[in-house]
């Protein structure tokens, strides 16, 4: 093993040590993964393995794109796309987007002008997408069902649960807007006057 790849390890072993001792120090690896064992060992697989896939559709991307320069070497690549987004991850102010094109000038020979212009059409696909799923989810639920129908489903009818007093009920009177316009006394002739009174004598 040469020196320079010793340092290289050598550094990298010296930045892991110190991010295992400045999280024990400041948070405590107990507190950060108690929380972890109250889930279920199959979601936290599936998660990961969702995680993991995700980084492999990335770099096929990158891949797909570069075909000509990238033929046979689809294992570089997908090391291309974990080194840059590590660098997203560790690096503020998105600094770490310039380890793309650095890195595809040193492992594939292609220049910073071809592959900022690619990065910035990846990115541009990314907000289109986020955008699309946002558009759909705020005025097509339906197009979401797994997480947006539920929220406009109908709440269950509630039933009482105390019997009724009695078994007879008394049907009440009907409302005056539901009443018949006639009735058979309706229909009766209307009752006589009353006779005038007689004359004095």
């Amino acid at each position: 093993m040469n020196r320079p790849r010793l340092v290289r390890y050598a550094a990298s072993a010296a930045i892991l040590a110190a991010f295992v001792f400045l999280v024990e120090h400041w948070i405590g690896w107990a507190r950060l993964l108690r929380p972890w064992l109250s889930v279920p060992p199959a979601a936290v697989g599936a998660a990961a393995l969702l995680f993991a896939g995700s980084y492999v559709l990335r770099a096929l991307r990158v891949f797909d794109y570069f075909r000509d320069e990238m033929r046979g070497a689809f294992a570089l690549c997908l090391k291309l796309a974990l080194t840059h987004n590590l660098l997203n991850h560790l690096l503020p102010m998105r600094a770490g987007e310039l380890g793309f094109p650095l890195l595809m000038s040193r492992w594939f020979g292609i220049g910073g002008v071809r592959s900022v212009s690619v990065l910035l059409w990846f990115r541009l696909l990314d907000a289109h997408t986020l955008a699309g799923f946002a558009i759909a989810a705020w005025f097509w639920p339906a197009a979401l069902p797994w997480f947006a129908l539920p929220l406009f489903l109908p709440s269950p009818p509630r039933c009482s649960a105390t019997p009724p007093a009695s078994s007879q009920s008394t049907a009440s009177p009907a409302p005056a807007h539901m009443k018949p316009a006639w009735s058979p006394a309706s229909l009766s002739p209307p009752p006589s006057p009353p006779a005038p009174p007689s004359p004095p004598r």
